[in-house]
């Protein structure tokens, strides 16, 4: 009577590790998946080993979302470069739209001047040095408002001044402006409207 050795539970657990890190599994594209072993409990059949394939691994793993503290942390990097980045942007909006007004009050001063050369009186508003012909201003300086800045023109028989005050003040700009026939341009910055005894810039 022929007899059968049992292969023990040991034996066949080593060689399916054998036969797990072979290049015959890598090329199936299949990978062992981890699990913790209980000593106390009889090995399966197979030796205790499963598998899955290599991509459906990868795609469990891409499933993983991130932790709370993860969030907090990148939500508080936000918060500081917001505060860091957004006053001195607002600063350098504040910086070109004043630069801007004295360019339109230097344009309106020099349209004035011209207009008179020409009518013998001085424009009565801006809508009178955007309508003649030719126009001295664009119209969209003609309407009063341009670049977070208000325009306006006050002219007598022989003489006149122009004013730029901002739209929104302390957001659109902080100083407002004055210049007149002497065509000089002066600014105030003490919250007050600009005139003939402001600081000339």
């Amino acid at each position: 009577m022929r007899r059968f050795r049992k292969k023990s539970p040991q034996k066949g657990f080593l060689m399916r590790l054998e036969k797990l890190f072979s290049p015959q599994w890598a090329q199936k594209g299949f990978a062992p998946l981890e699990k913790t072993v209980d000593f106390n409990q009889q090995p399966s059949v197979d030796g205790g080993i499963e598998f899955r394939s290599a991509q459906t691994v990868r795609e469990q793993s891409s499933l993983m979302g991130f932790t709370l503290l993860e969030i907090m942390i990148v939500v508080a990097i936000i918060v500081v470069i917001a505060a860091i980045a957004i006053p001195a942007v607002l600063r350098s909006r504040v910086t070109a739209n004043e630069a801007a007004a004295v360019t339109s009050l230097k344009t309106i001063n020099w349209a004035t001047i011209t207009y008179k050369a020409t009518n013998a009186v001085y424009p009565s508003n801006l809508t009178d040095l955007s309508t003649c012909d030719p126009s001295y201003i664009d119209s969209v300086l003609a309407s009063g408002a341009k670049q977070g800045y208000n325009f306006s023109l006050i002219s007598t028989n022989s003489t006149f001044s122009v004013t730029a005050v901002p739209t929104v003040p302390n957001i659109t700009g902080v100083r407002t402006f004055y210049t007149d026939t002497g065509g000089v341009i002066r600014a105030s910055n003490n919250g007050t409207t600009a005139d003939e005894t402001s600081t000339p810039i």
